[in-house]
Formats: structure tokens, sequence, C-alpha cells
């Protein structure tokens, strides 16, 4: 039964930390210090709050907020994890540890990969996203621009944008395009378009990011063949559309990493 009456800061609060802990376990797997999937409904709770308060809601208005703000997580969560962490289904070649890590990426909603070390180390594996949930992600996420969050935004372009590396890394890693002199030029090209790609990629490297740079990184590959979604030029574009010069990455309690360097 739902309490009717409007709202006040205080009890909208307190509905959202009691919703948040009856969904913890979906996020922490335990470990509710080091849950970046935690952290990110705290903070987009609080947006949620902010705008009931405003529209003067009720209880069963602000919950609906809450889940729908859930569903953007974990719908974006399910596209990029893989089956045997999705699932709890640990590969035999999997090393010891591979509870703990399957346990860290339940509570982790992204973590950047390696896509050079992927792309040249035969065990590495590239970053496989499942890109029609991803986009229906992004696509309810931006539907609601009340829940508008600086880290969130660079997690999915960074997802849009690893998903696009991997496509034209896939063929190159995987040997379809032969090695035979007459298709050397195409290789070439081809690895031209995946450096140009990771140099974008690069310039996402936080917890600072110039927005109008990466932007600029973007248009100039974008000249060279490589096809960016629309996706990736909303969130750029909205990043742009609040600081242009700097665009702050919060840091969140959960296992984010900004570069390359430090994995």
């Amino acid at each position: 039964m739902f309490n009717l009456e409007l709202l006040t800061r205080q009890s909208a609060a307190a509905i959202a930390l009691t919703w948040i802990e009856n969904q913890n376990e979906n996020w922490t797997e335990g470990y509710p210090q080091s849950s970046q999937m935690r952290w990110l409904m705290g903070e987009l709770a609080s947006r949620c709050i902010a705008e009931s308060l405003r529209l003067n809601e009720d209880e069963h208005h602000l919950l609906q907020r809450l889940s729908a703000a859930d569903n953007i997580i974990q719908t974006a969560w399910r596209s990029a994890a893989p089956d045997y962490v999705r699932y709890g289904r640990i590969p035999a070649d999997e090393e010891p540890d591979a509870r703990e890590r399957i346990s860290q990426a339940r509570r982790t909603l992204w973590a950047r990969h390696h896509p050079a070390r992927a792309l040249m180390e035969s065990r590495e594996r590239l970053s496989a996203i499942d890109k029609s949930r991803l986009h229906s992600a992004i696509v309810d996420y931006l539907d609601r621009p009340y829940l508008r969050h600086p880290t969130l935004d660079w997690i999915f372009l960074d997802m849009t944008i690893s998903s696009v590396i991997a496509t034209v890394g896939k063929p190159l890693k995987e040997g379809v395009i032969s090695r035979t002199d007459d298709e050397t030029d195409r290789r070439l090209e081809m690895l031209q378009l995946w450096m140009g790609m990771y140099g974008v990629r690069r310039r996402l490297e936080g917890p600072i990011v110039n927005p109008t740079l990466v932007r600029e990184a973007m248009a100039k590959v974008a000249k060279t063949g490589v096809v960016w979604d629309n996706f990736s030029w909303s969130l750029i574009d909205r990043a742009i559309a609040v600081d242009p010069v700097a665009w702050v990455i919060e840091h969140s309690q959960g296992p984010v990493s900004y570069s390359d360097r430090t994995r």
C-alpha cells in the first residue's frame, strides 16, 4: 500500500534509503563499500528525490523513478557482463581467483579494458558489448534528463567507444583479414582506423576530461571512415553543454579505472 500524501524531503529520503537497502544485495555481493553499482544508485536516487519533490509527487511516483533508474543500471551492466559473470559459470581455463573476480564484476557497472593488449595478446579478450541492450539503457537514461550524472555520462560514452573499437579490432585479432600481400593495404588501413579510435579513447582518461578535445578527436577520426553512433555524439555534446573544458568524473566507491596505465 502506497502513501498517497505528498512527499517531504525527509520522507522521500527515508523511502529511497529503504528501497535501496532492500535492493542492496543485487549490487554489493556483500561488499557495500566497494560497490560501484551501489554508489551510482545512491547518486541517481538523490536525483529521483529532487525531481519528485519538484513535481510534488507521492511515494508511488518516487518508487517508479527509483525502479527506472535501477533498470537503466542493470540493463547497462548486462550489456557488458560476460555470461560466466551473469550466470556464475566459471570457465575451465579461468584462474583460481575467478570467484572473487566474478564477485567484483557483479558489483561493477564498468571497468575499462585494455584494447591494445587485447589486440596483441592471444589470451586477452576484446570487450564484448551487447549494443542493443546498451543503447536501450542509454535511451532510457537520456529520456530522463533529471538523472544526468557526469560519471554515468562518461561510463556510457566509454562503453560506446569501446564497442566500436572492439568491432574493428576483432577481425584484426582473429586474422579474418588475410595476411597475404594482396591484403596488406587493407590490414594497414584497418589498423590505422583502430589506432585513431584508440586515440579518442585515451582522450577520455580521467578524472578530469576536456570534452571539447574528445569531440575534436572523434570528428577527426570520423573523417577517416569511422562511424560513431548517435549515442556517442549525444553524450559528448551534452558534456560540452555543461562545461566545454572540464568534465569532472566523480570518484566512485567502486573499482573504476580511468586510465589503461592504472590497470
